[in-house]
């Protein structure tokens, strides 16, 4: 089931909303929200990173993926200039 709150007009990056790991959503569910946000009218932006596990962006830890980590903070820092403007 698709919480009603994921889909309010709030910009958010969502656990990594652009950060998604099978383990821990589902890929199908991840369609059903990218469907769901379509029929409403919202624009989405849902990045998988193969291989990419838990801790994929710390570069301190084992699971380091630098490629995804690199794109994915590229991503954040993109979405945080158009949502957060001063």
């Amino acid at each position: 089931m698709l919480r009603e709150e994921l889909l309010q007009p709030a910009p958010r990056v969502l656990g990594g909303g652009l950060l998604v790991r099978r383990a821990f959503v589902p890929l199908d569910n991840v369609e059903r929200l990218k469907a769901e946000a379509a029929r409403r009218g919202k624009t989405v932006e849902i990045v998988v990173y193969p291989g990419a596990g838990h801790g994929f962006f710390c570069s301190e830890r084992a699971s380091y993926q630098k490629t995804a980590a690199e794109d994915a903070w590229a991503r954040l820092k993109k979405f945080f200039a158009k949502h957060l403007q001063a």
